[in-house]
C-alpha cells in the first residue's frame, strides 16, 4: 500500500508505504492521507503509520488525484487490484479528532493501534517500528514522571534532502515499567523547518520550557522555544527563531541546554557551536534572569576538536557534571562548583563508541538515568533506544549498569551441555575449569537461545594473559561474537567492535551480565561498566569459553531465554 505526493522542491516525490501484511490483505480498511503544507501522513483505520515531508508548492501540471495508479514520466501506470468504497476529498488537513470520528471513534482507533503497533513494552532496545527509528534522546524528569523524549527519525537523516526533518516525540512513565505514548511534542509545522533539532526541557514555575534548534534549508541553525503547561502539550512561541549564531560562529548552533546556578539564581544556556576562525568546537554561553532575554557570555567550554553535541549538565550528590559528545560519543567533566573549573576523570565516557549522544535525567530515589541510541550500523544515524543507570564513585567519577526495571523478562533456566572440552573439565555444580598453569584451554557449551540473558562469574588465575567468551559460536567453536578480557591492559573488547579501557578487577573475579537480543549484545561488567554493540544476527547455538596463558574458572552460569 503506497501514497505519493509530488512537490516542486524535491527531486523525488514524498512516498509513504505500509506493508499489506501489517494491516491484513483482503479486508476493508479506511485509508486517509493528510497534507498540512509541511508534511504528509498516511493513516490506516485512524492509525498513523508513515510520514513524509514536502518542500515547495505542489506542481500544477500534475493530476490532482490518482487512485490505484501512479504517474511515471508523464504516463499513468496502474497496478491496483481490488475494490474501493467511499472516496472523499477535503480542501484542508483534518484534525486528529476528525480522523478518529471517521475511523469509528477513539476506542476503535485504539483497538487498531494495538493491532498494528502492539504494546509499548519496555523502552530498553526499543524503536518505533515501521519506517521509524530513535535519534538523539533528550530525557527529563519532573513531578514523579520520567519523560523519554527523542528525535523521531525516518530514513536515517535523509529526509528533506538530508536536513533530517526530525520531530520531538515522547513516552512517559512513573516506574520505568509501564509506558504511555504521548502526543507529538514538537512537530514540523512549516516548510522552512528543515528539522527540529535536539535540545532540552526546563520546568520552571508551572511552565515547561522546551528549547530546541531549528535547522533551515540553508543548513543554518537557530534557537527556538516551545512552552507547555503540563509537559505533554507544547506550543511554539512566536517568532519561532529567537536566537541566531553571531558572525564569529559557523552555521552549527544547536542542542541548547538550560540550567540554573543555585548561588545567583541566573539561568545558563549552553549551545553547541563551531568557531569560524579555526573550526574548533565550543559551548556558546548565555545567561538570563527570566528564560526569555539572553545575554551572551564568554564560552563555557572551548578548544574542542569537534562541535560538542548534545550538552548536558546536572548536579548529583554534591558533584557537578558537564556532558558533551564528540563524533557521537558522550564525554563528561566533573567539578565541585556549579560553573567549574572542570576536570576529566581517567575514564570520561559511559560506554563504547557505538552508543550515541547519551543525555541524562533524574529519577525517583535520587537515581540518575542515561538515554542514548544504538545506530543500526556505525555509519548510519538513528536506531534503538538504550538506557543506563549511572553510579557515582567517591571521587565523583561515574560508572553505569542496566536499570533493573528495564531488564528484559526471561523464561526458565537453560541447562547447557558441554560439547568439546580442550584442556578443560566440567565439575559438579556447573563449575568449569579451563586451561592450567601457563597453558591455554577452551570449552564449548551447547544450548544458547538466539535471544537470551547470560550471567556468570569468571575467575582468572594470576598471570593469565587473556580470557573470554564466544557467544553464538558454531558447533566447531568458530564464529559468534567474541568478548575478550585483558587483565594487564585493563581492557574489555568485542572482536571487530568497541572496547572499554581502564577496567579494574579483570584479574580478580568479574561477574558478567549479558543480554543478547536480535543483533544487539549488551554487556555489564561487575555492575559498574557497560558495553553495547551490534553483532551478526545469524549465529550458532554454542557458548565458547577460553583462556590464553593461564587457568580460568567459570561458575554461577545462569542462562535464560528472553520472553
Amino acid at each position: 500500500m503506497a501514497f505519493e505526493l509530488r512537490c516542486q522542491g524535491l527531486k523525488e516525490p514524498a512516498r509513504l508505504t505500509v506493508p499489506l501484511a501489517l494491516v491484513g490483505p483482503g479486508e476493508w480498511h479506511g485509508i486517509l492521507c493528510r497534507y498540512d503544507g509541511a508534511k504528509v501522513q498516511l493513516l490506516v483505520d485512524g492509525v498513523w503509520l508513515d510520514e513524509g515531508f514536502t518542500v515547495g508548492a505542489l506542481p500544477p501540471s500534475e493530476p490532482k488525484t490518482l487512485l490505484g495508479a501512479e504517474s511515471v514520466d508523464g504516463a499513468i501506470r496502474s497496478g491496483f487490484r481490488g475494490r474501493m468504497g467511499q472516496v472523499a476529498l477535503w480542501d484542508r488537513a483534518l484534525s486528529n479528532a476528525e480522523v478518529e470520528a471517521l475511523s469509528g471513534g477513539r476506542r476503535e482507533v485504539a483497538r487498531y493501534r494495538k493491532q498494528y503497533l502492539g504494546d509499548l513494552g519496555s523502552m530498553q532496545y526499543w524503536r518505533p517500528g515501521r519506517h521509524f527509528y530513535v535519534g538523539d534522546c533528550l530525557p527529563f524528569y519532573h513531578g514523579g514522571v520520567f519523560h523519554f523524549a527523542y528525535l523521531l527519525d525516518r530514513g536515517h537523516h535523509t529526509s528533506k534532502g538530508g536536513l533530517g526533518a526530525h520531530q520531538w516525540v515522547q513516552t512517559t512513565s512513573t516506574d520505568l515499567v509501564h509506558w504511555q505514548d504521548e502526543p507529538m511534542m514538537i512537530p514540523v509545522t512549516d516548510q522552512r523547518e528543515g528539522s527540529i533539532c535536539t535540545g532540552s526541557v526546563y520546568p520552571h514555575e508551572g511552565t515547561y520550557y522546551a528549547f530546541y534548534a531549528t535547522r533551515l534549508g540553508d543548513w543554518s541553525e537557530h534557537l527556538s522555544l516551545a512552552v507547555s503547561p503540563d509537559g505533554i502539550h507544547y506550543t511554539k512561541t512566536q517568532p519561532t527563531l529567537i536566537l541566531s549564531p553571531g558572525p564569529e560562529l559557523r552555521k552549527d548552533f544547536r542542542d541548547p541546554h538550560v540550567f540554573r546556578d543555585p548561588g545567583t539564581g541566573l539561568f545558563h544556556l549552553l549551545i553547541a557551536a563551531v568557531l569560524q576562525a579555526d573550526g574548533k568546537g565550543l559551548l556558546a554561553h548565555y545567561t538570563s534572569s527570566d528564560l526569555k532575554q539572553w545575554k551572551e557570555e564568554a564560552p563555557f567550554l572551548a578548544g574542542l576538536p569537534l562541535v560538542p553535541e548534545c550538552p548536558d549538565y546536572f548536579e548529583w550528590k554534591g558533584w557537578y557534571y558537564l556532558v558533551f559528545s564528540q563524533a557521537g560519543v558522550a564525554h563528561y567533566r566533573i567539578s565541585r562548583s556549579p560553573l567549574g573549573p572542570w576536570t576529566a576523570p581517567e575514564v570520561d565516557v559511559f560506554d563504547g563508541d557505538q552508543i550515541r549522544v547519551l543525555k541524562t535525567a533524574g529519577f525517583t530515589g535520587n537515581r540518575r538515568l542515561g538515554a542514548a541510541f544504538l545506530p543500526v550500523s556505525p555509519d548510519r544515524y538513528a536506531g534503538h533506544a538504550v538506557f543506563r543507570e549511572l553510579i557515582q564513585h567517591e571521587d565523583g567519577s561515574l560508572g553505569s549498569h542496566f536499570p533493573e526495571e528495564m531488564l528484559p523478562k526471561t523464561g526458565k533456566r537453560v541447562a547447557l551441555s558441554p560439547m568439546t572440552l580442550t584442556n578443560a573439565r566440567a565439575e559438579k555444580g556447573g563449575l568449569l575449569r579451563i586451561g592450567g598453569a601457563d597453558t591455554s584451554g577452551s570449552a564449548l557449551l551447547d544450548g544458547l537461545p538466539h535471544n537470551a540473558r547470560l550471567r556468570l562469574t569468571l575467575e582468572p588465575a594470576a598471570g593469565i594473559r587473556e580470557y573470554g567468551l564466544r557467544l553464538g559460536a558454531s558447533a566447531t567453536g568458530q564464529g559468534g561474537a567474541e568478548v575478550r578480557f585483558s587483565p594487564s591492559a585493563r581492557q574489555v573488547r568485542l572482536a571487530g567492535g568497541p572496547s572499554l579501557s581502564a577496567v579494574d578487577g579483570l584479574d580478580r573475579k568479574p561477574t558478567l551480565d549479558i543480554i543478547l537480543k536480535d543483533d544487539i549484545l549488551d554487556l555489564c561488567v561487575d555492575g559498574r561498566r557497560t558495553l553495547i554493540s551490534r553483532i551478526p544476527a545469524a549465529r550458532g547455538e554454542q557458548i565458547g569459553l577460553f583462556s590464553e596463558g593461564g587457568a580460568l574458572s567459570a561458575s554461577g552460569i545462569d542462562l535464560r531465554p528472553l520472553k
